[in-house]
């Protein structure tokens, strides 16, 4: 975690549906903020459960921004890492799990489009050197479940 910056802290409280017509910006992130959490412990992903039945409604906000921010695979697999993806309404889930196939479809044309560059480099005498991630999407798992980064180092 980076220096400054703690993990937001959630009481049971925060459960309740909320009474507006749509979230507010920051019942929005914090909402996402639990849904992404690096916590898998069972207390977390109960309370995330909660939080989603008691959010049904909200879920068009939710998928619309997680389109627009470019996020929606990486919620689908932060979800289904949790077990969580049962709890969504059906709607939503099939929302997020088409957009994670896509993804997963574009990266690997980009796997598969990278590999062809370095082939037709190297042929010519070029040793390309990659950046930001490029090296490591060809010799390990870069994308996790397919379709998105994965968190950390």
């Amino acid at each position: 975690m980076m220096a400054g910056l703690q993990e937001p802290t959630v009481s049971h409280s925060d459960v309740r549906p909320l009474r507006s017509r749509s979230l507010s910006e920051r019942e929005l992130l914090l909402f996402l903020a639990s849904c992404l959490s690096l916590d898998h412990s069972g207390v977390a992903i109960d309370l995330l459960r909660r939080r989603i039945r008691a959010n049904a409604a909200f879920w068009p906000q939710v998928i619309a921004f997680t389109n627009h921010e470019l996020l929606a695979p990486t919620l689908w697999v932060a979800l289904h890492e949790k077990a969580v993806t049962g709890d969504l309404p059906e709607e939503p889930a099939a929302r997020l799990r088409r957009a994670h196939a896509v993804n997963r479809v574009r990266n690997d044309r980009f796997r598969s489009e990278l590999a062809t560059v370095i082939r037709c480099l190297n042929e010519v005498g070029i040793a390309p050197v990659l950046m930001k991630g490029g090296g490591r999407s060809l010799h390990q798992p870069l994308f996790r479940s397919g379709g998105t980064y994965p968190a950390g180092p």
